[in-house]
């Protein structure tokens, strides 16, 4: 039991050495702010590209639109896509079935699949 307390201490000793490398006056960076909607019309996508301009990211949640006319949802995505890449040069990454996260420019998604992939299969269930 001594050579785990002899560990702890040890392990204990080398935290506080890392946190002491910390300034404690170190001054606080612009907190990255992201916002999460709902998409319920078309309104919501306008809105959506105002936050992207204002290089905020976007967690978009899909669901209530897609279960209630998925052939609009799907059309609404596929405009909200092509504009963010092509007008914005912003990423569009699905989550599951419901949901997109959406970044500006200066936000780049690394999926670790293809991202196509996620956006083509819109709607269906995931594997």
């Amino acid at each position: 039991m001594n050579w785990l307390w002899k560990k702890k201490k040890k392990i204990d000793n080398m935290i506080d050495q890392d946190l002491s490398l910390i300034p404690p006056d170190s001054p606080k960076e612009k907190l990255l702010e992201i916002i999460f909607l709902k998409l319920g019309s078309l309104a919501d996508i306008i809105t959506v590209f105002s936050k992207i301009k204002e290089e905020k990211p976007v967690f978009l949640n899909v669901s209530e639109l897609k279960d209630k006319d998925f052939e609009r949802a799907k059309q609404l995505v596929k405009k909200l896509v092509e504009y963010i890449k092509g007008n914005l040069g912003g990423d569009v990454f699905g989550i599951g079935s419901d949901y997109l996260l959406i970044t500006p420019s200066n936000i780049k998604i690394k999926p670790v699949y293809h991202e196509e992939e996620e956006i083509e299969n819109f709607g269906e269930n995931p594997r």
